[in-house]
């Protein structure tokens, strides 16, 4: 019954995170986007409101809050540092007295406090609109705190993701997945995503589209389809990328490489032919890797199962 509160990134996948924690209970979230919602109607849409309580209120209607309690269903506060603050109030009230009074009611509502409230709150924030939530609040929301780090810090995870984006493209097509090529993931691995795991999506399902009857999306195609990004989704532009050929510090194809294949082999444990579905390799690409880094680096070790 703890309260369980989501930080990361836009895009990181907070929402797919929380729906798939609610599924393990066998109810899904009644979820109230916060994000640019007026305060009149996150509080009609939290708490409820009477018949006649402001023009439009042709009938009484029970809140999120009330249904939850009713239902058992989990409740997702999404972006919840986007909360009206009179909201934040009544919000705070409900979780540490559990009672409310919908918009235009004189009556008080009562869902329980602590083990006798009937359903979990859930939110997600992105971490800078935490600073938004008044404090008491905030620690009442955050009893268990989930950490989501941003795509570029997930390493060889762009990759699993992406295939998992082509076999949902598949699916959708009632066809056979398109794989992605050995550059075509190195261009996945290389680049920064600023939109996070929405934007990796939405690259994949853009390139799957435009790859005609190619069973094969190749880096020309994956790099096409990250230019049509938006321009605030973009990573450098051409002429910053050109500069920084001419940098010392900008690494070399060799050392990418090496960083890629150091990456698969990290994440399964060394596991050879893993590390070379990871890749998209064949597991001998992988072999040879090895044998270059022993004589450079000796001691590297490997396993195969």
């Amino acid at each position: 019954m703890w309260p369980v509160l989501l930080v990361g990134e836009r895009g990181t996948g907070k929402g797919h995170l929380l729906r798939a924690i609610a599924r393990s209970t066998g109810k899904a979230p009644l979820v109230v986007p916060l994000a640019g919602m007026p305060e009149s109607l996150a509080d009609s849409e939290l708490f409820g409101h009477t018949r006649g309580a402001f023009t439009g209120a042709d009938e009484t209607r029970d809140g999120i809050i009330l249904t939850a309690h009713r239902s058992r269903a989990p409740i997702f506060l999404d972006d919840v540092g986007e909360c009206p603050p009179a909201v934040q109030t009544k919000l705070l009230t409900v979780l540490e007295d559990g009672v409310f009074r919908p918009v235009g009611s004189d009556d008080t509502v009562s869902v329980g406090r602590g083990p006798e409230r009937r359903f979990k709150v859930y939110s997600a924030s992105q971490p800078q609109s935490l600073t938004k939530l008044r404090s008491d609040l905030r620690d009442r929301l955050a009893t268990i705190i989930v950490h989501i780090p941003p795509l570029r810090k997930r390493g060889i995870d762009v990759l699993l993701l992406a295939d998992r984006f082509l076999r949902e493209a598949g699916a959708v097509k009632h066809a056979t997945a398109r794989t992605l090529s050995a550059e075509a993931r190195l261009v996945l691995l290389d680049h920064d995503w600023p939109g996070n795991v929405r934007q990796l999506r939405s690259v994949l399902l853009r390139a799957d589209f435009q790859a005609g009857d190619r069973a094969v999306l190749d880096a020309t195609t994956v790099r096409a389809s990250l230019r049509a990004e938006p321009e605030t989704a973009l990573g450098p532009s051409d002429a910053d990328a050109e500069e920084d050929f001419t940098t010392a510090c900008f690494p070399t194809m060799a050392e990418m490489t090496d960083r890629h294949f150091r990456a698969a082999l990290d994440r399964t444990g060394k596991n050879v032919s893993a590390a070379a579905g990871l890749l998209g390799l064949h597991r001998s690409t992988v072999h040879e890797w090895l044998r270059r880094r022993r004589r450079a680096e000796p001691g590297v070790e490997e396993t195969d199962r």
